[in-house]
């Protein structure tokens, strides 16, 4: 069955082959690479145009307006995260780009962080972000570009709640040179929910083994 049935359209003359013209739109749109692609052929263009002359108030108000807002929803819903991998892709690109915005958008407002550098625990997304531009602003100054990888991936989901776990190494490259400085590799779990059909990180928690003999972190495990 397609978005719009068109058995209860304007039986109007002109009214009617716009909403036949919309029906048919949306019903043979697409998702692509998360964003809704569609084709509106020459004709609907230009029996909008000529439409203008025509269409009275209540009909814009009770068949345009709505298939507009509906369209505005899915592109809403194909924005996010529709696979807990494309969450972890856009972990991974994001920290590379050191962009800011687009890291924080694969977190839930509430989310809450036990991370393994600094603070205790982050709670709340605008906690989280300070600590982030920080971390993202101290890159920058260095010139240092970071390789993300996740190895011994574990993902664990139904249809609203996902548990994953593995080790995330952090290689980190001179920007200018391409020359590797470092790497360190830490040990992740998340919990994630699906909000408006795109999931988003709840819960983070990473961490490292300590030495029971200097009480520091132990980085060289892996």
């Amino acid at each position: 069955m397609g978005f719009i049935e068109e058995k209860n359209l304007y039986n109007d003359g002109f009214q009617e082959h716009i909403l036949r013209k919309m029906a048919y739109w949306l019903n043979n749109s697409s998702r692509v690479n998360g964003t809704i692609e569609v084709s509106i052929d020459v004709q609907l263009k230009e029996s909008l145009e000529e439409g203008k002359r025509c269409l009275n108030i209540e009909f814009i108000y009770s068949n345009i307006l709505p298939f507009l807002k509906l369209v505005k929803g899915m592109h809403e819903m194909t924005k996010g995260f529709l696979k807990v991998q494309d969450v972890l892709e856009n972990y991974r690109t994001a920290i590379y780009e050191k962009d800011v915005e687009k890291f924080l958008s694969m977190y839930a407002p509430n989310v809450h962080i036990y991370d393994c550098w600094g603070n205790w625990e982050s709670k709340g997304i605008s906690s989280w972000k300070e600590n982030v531009v920080d971390w993202f602003n101290g890159l920058s100054e260095d010139g240092i570009l970071l390789n993300v990888e996740f190895n011994d991936l574990v993902v664990e989901e139904d249809s609203d709640l996902a548990f994953v776990h593995c080790a995330v190494t952090f290689a980190a490259y001179q920007e200018d040179s391409g020359e590797k400085l470092r790497q360190i590799t830490n040990r992740f779990t998340y919990g994630l929910k699906k909000v408006n059909g795109s999931w988003v990180i709840a819960h983070e928690h990473s961490s490292l083994p300590i030495s029971i003999e200097t009480g520091k972190g132990i980085f060289n495990l892996r």
